[in-house]
């Protein structure tokens, strides 16, 4: 579901999962790499019911960038509410360079907030839920500062090229330095800017496996892998499975959770 209007430079969507278990044998949800950093409650428990990476998950979480695949197991059903920023705004909403958040889930009642998880947990209804969270964002908010806008800048020069592009390109039509470039991403995102380029073609290739329209070898071409093994190692490497697997898998499901 989109943000309000006043949140839209800051937050892509809130969304929802309701999961029901019909046995009562463990199941797990395969999360791949990607650009997802947000905030996520389990709605309606008095404590945790997933792992992540067999880590008991905080109910209420800050979680920044994944850079390797991960799981998350459950063995009953439950209900989550959550939102995704974009991300170059961490540290402007936060205060903290967002490599701090990178690869961890932060409690957000013990590291964030003490009583925002327990306002959203038992809130009403999803409705009340984005109303607490964006007065909470919007309290937290500092004026825009110049870097954060110029991480934007360089996030979609990346998104609008698919992610074929380089470092070197970003200098060059930037008119900046590489350890500049290195340090914003740094503070700003979280990542190497080579990893988030990495990441976006990857999320791309992704896409058009799901739309299975394409042959494998057309995917690799039009995103510019050198050869189809760097496209198989490549994406082995951000989702733990190989094109043909995820293939297979996108025929069944086309869902990528990341939690």
């Amino acid at each position: 579901m989109p943000p309000p209007d006043i949140l839209r430079n800051h937050v892509r969507y809130f969304w929802t999962l309701d999961v029901s278990m019909t046995t009562t044998t463990a199941a797990v949800f395969h999360a791949y790499v990607d650009h997802s950093l947000g905030i996520s409650f389990q709605v309606g428990c008095n404590q945790s019911v997933l792992l992540h990476n067999n880590t008991l998950i905080p109910i209420g979480m800050l979680h920044g960038l994944n850079t390797v695949p991960s799981t998350v197991q459950y063995n009953c059903s439950f209900s989550s509410f959550g939102l995704v920023f974009y991300p170059h705004v961490i540290k402007e909403i936060f205060g903290m360079d967002a490599c701090h958040f990178t690869n961890a889930q932060i409690s957000i009642e013990d590291h964030i907030e003490p009583f925002l998880t327990e306002e959203v947990v038992t809130a009403a209804n999803s409705r009340k839920r984005i109303e607490i969270i964006t007065a909470y964002l919007l309290n937290k908010l500092n004026k825009k500062t110049a870097q954060g806008a110029l991480a934007k800048n360089f996030i979609h020069y990346i998104q609008s090229n698919a992610g074929i592009v380089t470092v070197k390109d970003l200098v060059s039509a930037f008119n900046t330095t590489e350890r500049q470039i290195e340090r914003l991403f740094k503070e700003q995102v979280g990542v190497t800017p080579r990893h988030f380029i990495k990441t976006e073609r990857f999320q791309k290739a992704l896409q058009q496996i799901a739309a299975n329209t394409t042959s494998l070898t057309e995917i690799a071409y039009s995103l510019q892998y050198a050869d189809q093994s760097h496209f198989i190692r490549h994406v082995r490497q951000l989702s733990g499975l190989s094109p043909k697997q995820l293939q297979k898998k996108y025929q069944k499901t086309a869902i990528n959770i990341i939690l």
